[in-house]
């Protein structure tokens, strides 16, 4: 090896176009980060009909979710069907405290009525006006969703009455393709 860097500098001859490749590298990088930046969300503001979601209340780590919610659902359908209860939407996360740090959640995992309790179920009853995002898309690009909503609150003056809701409408077990995945994300906001 050394008796061919006599006769050729590996620098010189590759260097150029390892260059150009990083750059291009580069440029895509950072075209893809902006696209996912500017894709722009329709943000509504709708009623809320009434509703009380009943479910499984709980803090717990976000590596958790997935069994939780697995675990969770199922034991709220099994509960308001025992009770009879007619279900107003699909399967639904509401969540209370989202943080970052300790990458924590307390959220609701449940179903939602029209009205009525469960026993042995948590419930949270919600009502007014709304803000709305019909999301279709994998779950993980929820996060930019969200921040989008928080920044519109924060340039419309608009305060949250706490909690975010989401709605999981698509069954992912029935359709393979994510890109077919509705997801409606609520923010109830205060009058």
């Amino acid at each position: 090896m050394n008796a061919m860097n006599l006769f050729m500098n590996m620098d010189e001859m590759l260097g150029p176009d390892f260059q150009k490749g990083m750059d291009k590298l580069k440029v895509i990088a950072e075209e893809s980060a902006a696209e996912i930046e500017k894709a722009a969300f329709e943000i509504k503001t709708i009623e809320l009909e009434p509703r009380t979601y009943i479910g499984v209340r709980k803090t717990i780590s976000w590596s958790d979710m997935q069994s939780f919610f697995d675990s969770s659902f199922e034991s709220a359908f099994e509960a308001v069907t025992a009770s009879g209860l007619d279900m107003a939407g699909m399967p639904t996360g509401v969540f209370f405290v989202w943080d970052e740090e300790s990458q924590t959640t307390d959220l609701l995992a449940g179903v939602p009525v029209k009205e009525g309790k469960v026993d042995g179920m948590d419930s949270e009853a919600i009502l007014g006006n709304a803000l709305l995002v019909e999301y279709y898309g994998a779950y993980e690009g929820t996060e930019e969703v969200h921040r989008q909503i928080g920044k519109y609150m924060e340039e419309n003056g608009i305060q949250s009455q706490g909690m975010a809701i989401e709605e999981y409408v698509t069954d992912p077990t029935k359709q393979a393709d994510t890109s077919q995945w509705l997801t409606k994300i609520y923010y109830p906001i205060k009058e």
